[in-house]
């Protein structure tokens, strides 16, 4: 019985010795890195494998449906879309979003950079066509803030008016800058920020022929090259009661040619936001106003106007002297919950435009559904309504370029949105 035990033993020692042997042959287990929650900057951040840095991932995809129609009588464009033979009035597109957040703590403070970028599928033209646009590039380290992002002129989110279609007002302009910003406490700032006119839409600034100001009496207005920056300071106060904002912008209307010469316009814009719970949870109602001159594209989104320059930002008479157009517009956008999933969004605003005699008005006005039926996705009506106004003169001047009829009237569209964010 001894001589058995002793037997089973030394098979168990053998065994066991053999195991570890074969275990020297196989490769060391890799320690695995799991990704951890970072909570520090909010929801949905999650640090870098391997780094203390914190990165969040979103985005969305979404359809949009529109159609509309006007009643202006011209031979190039208007608001709305055009009924006739050649130009679908049922159009779509498909856009893809994606946003990088990513947060680094440092001895010197938090250091950020933030990507957002799109790509759109566009259908209901003569032909489909993709496109892909980078909105937002920014580095921001303390007070300053370097790269692509919303221009520190707009107010609020940049998107108080929630026009998608037709014309667009207090747009989320987004501009090459260098900024920064002071910060004072009790949710006051101030932001000094230099800022190229050329990387932003809606600007009419560029050499090209398709970015030249109202000719009249024969006489064209170009941009030359761009030769300094747009100069913006605001200040802004964000507290449990809303926001507001001033902001005052220079921007130089530099000539083509040195006949032409080279002015600087300016333009204030202002707006103000109450949240009134005492309504609704989440309701707001929001100003916003803005005037100058020789700065229109800061006032409202730079349009052509029946296939012409009117509403730019400068003109030469006939005698040869460069004018300096003046232009305003007041707005306003009320948002309505009806439950925590349904809300509604009215966005009223008007427009003046006003150049050696020649005047253009437009009036809008959109109105969206927005239900949520579950988190992430939205399905949203819309219906937008533009009437543009010309006196006579600026009739015939836009005649003069575009050639046809022109005609005041109105345009209109009703566009339908699915998106679901992440």
């Amino acid at each position: 019985m001894h001589i058995k035990s002793l037997a089973l033993v030394a098979a168990a020692v053998m065994t066991a010795g053999a195991a570890q042997a074969a275990d020297l042959n196989k490769p060391a287990k890799v320690a695995v890195d799991y990704v951890k929650v970072c909570d520090a900057y909010g929801a949905g951040f999650f640090y870098i494998p391997g780094s203390d840095t914190c990165l969040k991932i979103g985005g969305f995809a979404r359809l949009d449906i529109w159609t509309g129609g006007q009643s202006r009588a011209t031979t190039a464009g208007g608001p709305g879309f055009s009924q006739g033979r050649g130009t679908n009035a049922l159009q779509d597109s498909v856009r893809a979003d994606e946003t990088f957040d990513a947060i680094t703590n440092t001895p010197l403070g938090k250091l950020r950079s933030f990507i957002d970028f799109h790509e759109d599928f566009t259908g209901g033209s003569n032909s489909a066509r993709t496109s892909v646009e980078l909105d937002h590039a920014y580095v921001q380290f303390g007070g300053l803030t370097a790269g692509r992002t919303t221009s520190k002129t707009n107010f609020g989110d940049g998107e108080q008016n929630n026009q998608e279609y037709v014309y667009e007002a207090f747009l989320d302009n987004s501009v090459n800058l260098l900024a920064y910003t002071f910060t004072f406490g009790n949710g006051v700032t101030a932001t000094l920020s230099l800022e190229d006119p050329t990387t932003a839409g809606y600007q009419s600034t560029g050499s090209g022929a398709n970015n030249s100001p109202v000719r009249n009496s024969g006489t064209s207005f170009k941009y030359g090259a761009l030769n300094a920056p747009d100069i913006v300071g605001n200040i802004n106060v964000t507290q449990a009661w809303g926001e507001a904002q001033i902001a005052v912008v220079g921007h130089q209307d530099y000539g083509a040619t040195s006949a032409m010469g080279s002015k600087w316009g300016y333009a204030v814009t202002g707006g103000i936001l109450f949240n009134i719970p005492q309504i609704a949870a989440g309701d707001t109602i929001a100003f916003n106003a803005g005037a100058g001159s020789g700065a229109v594209g800061y006032v409202q989104t730079w349009r052509n106007v029946g296939g012409t320059d009117v509403g730019a930002d400068a003109l030469v008479t006939a005698a040869g002297n460069v004018r300096l157009a003046n232009s305003w517009e007041i707005g306003s956008n009320i948002v309505h919950k009806f439950s925590p999933t349904v809300d509604i969004n009215l966005a009223p605003a008007y427009f003046y435009w006003s150049n050696a005699g020649l005047n253009y008005s437009q009036t809008q006005f959109s109105a969206s559904l927005d239900w949520t039926p579950v988190k992430g996705l939205k399905i949203e009506p819309d219906f937008e309504y533009s009437y543009i106004s010309l006196n006579s003169a600026a009739k015939a001047t836009a005649l003069a370029q575009g050639g046809g009829t022109l005609t005041n009237g109105s345009g209109y569209v009703f566009g339908l949105r699915i998106q679901r964010s992440f």
